[in-house]
């Protein structure tokens, strides 16, 4: 903790940092697959990050950095930099078991269905409810054995439902979401305040630019340029009347095409 020109942290310091440990063991003790990357960091022995829930002007000066802020739990993202190495923006999000991705891929076609019979509902309010609702209907968290054949056969079995285990549902709850949306992976970037723009520099390679620490790059890589490009252009706002953004994050495919995605 960083103290006073005394060398000793003023009242103010230390309760800022009181807060800020609550901050981190809250996010730990909420989300496993933060404990997991950390764990993972620690191993490389590259030090361990900062928690901070909100980033600070001082930091846009900094040579190195190694900052851990939230953008909408259970998304993270890692902000990195190390002597003359080039500055990482790393996004901390939870992911599927293999067992679950299975899962994930049954559920998918029968949400789509439920989407385009409820398209209203894909972007109100209610969203989130018509997912759990979803999930209800459609998922069990106990493994119950097959019925038997005669069962199936007169009518007497209720419709199968798949399995999800505990540790997967929420994350399926947020891959619905983000299918629901149509932003899918770039959610974490869309919904971080502190970003300005996105822009694809080749060979599925994503840059932002960080309204802090500005251009860095994303760790991720998708597989070529152009699933980059069409997930940018995916996310553009058609030209129309509606008004523009107040906090725009504008984009730049790898062809060179530019516009704005709507937060």
């Amino acid at each position: 903790m960083a103290g006073s020109g005394s060398g000793a942290p003023t009242i103010q310091e230390k309760e800022m940092y009181l807060r800020l440990v609550k901050q981190l063991s809250d996010a730990l003790r909420r989300h496993p697959h933060f404990v997991r990357y950390l764990e993972e960091w620690a191993k490389k022995g590259r030090g361990m990050p900062e928690f901070h829930e909100n980033l600070r002007a001082r930091m846009r000066t900094m040579e190195e950095f190694n900052f851990v802020y939230p953008v909408k739990p259970p998304d993270f993202i890692h902000a990195y930099k190390s002597g003359g190495g080039r500055k990482e923006y790393i996004i901390i999000e939870p992911h599927l078991s293999e067992e679950g991705l299975k899962s994930h891929r049954i559920l998918l076609d029968e949400f789509q269905h439920s989407i385009a019979d409820n398209s209203a509902v894909a972007s109100g309010p209610d969203r989130w409810s018509f997912i759990h609702q979803f999930l209800k209907q459609n998922v069990t968290t106990r493994r119950i054995p097959e019925p038997g054949w005669l069962r199936r056969n007169i009518g007497l079995a209720p419709p199968p439902k798949t399995y999800v285990s505990e540790g997967d549902l929420d994350v399926i709850a947020l891959y619905l979401d983000r299918e629901m949306t149509g932003r899918g992976v770039l959610t974490p970037m869309v919904i971080d305040p502190y970003l300005n723009e996105l822009n694809a520099i080749g060979a599925g390679r994503l840059e932002v630019v960080h309204k802090v620490w500005g251009a860095m790059e994303v760790g991720r890589r998708f597989r070529d340029a152009t699933e980059l490009d069409g997930l940018l252009e995916r996310e553009a706002i058609r030209p129309g009347p509606t008004k523009p953004p107040e906090h725009p994050l504008t984009f730049r495919t790898s062809r060179g095409k530019t516009g704005i995605i709507h937060r």
